[in-house]
């Protein structure tokens, strides 16, 4: 096992992701303790954000629904909410 790629996406720890399961789309989400939430994307083996939302709580859990346009949030402050990821880039 070899890792193919890093890519520093966040300025705290990483406390939750999920990917897409579709091979052509090639989409990570990733919550943070620096209380962003952000898309990314690993297409032609390019890591890159696509992008960010800034919250004021720490992320701490994240499921992404079956088509990847929405993301269901948990946060540290005990709030939950839903991003529409296609409204943002």
């Amino acid at each position: 096992m070899q890792v193919d790629q890093e890519l520093q996406v966040h300025d705290g720890s990483v406390y939750c992701m999920d990917w897409s399961r579709k091979q052509d789309e090639g989409l990570i989400f990733t919550g943070s303790n620096d209380q962003t939430f952000k898309v990314n994307s690993l297409l032609d083996d390019e890591l890159s954000t696509l992008s960010s939302f800034q919250f004021d709580s720490t992320v701490r859990a994240l499921q992404s629904t079956e088509n990847l346009n929405e993301v269901a949030l948990g946060f540290e402050n005990g709030r939950v909410a839903a991003v529409d990821c296609s409204s943002n880039s």
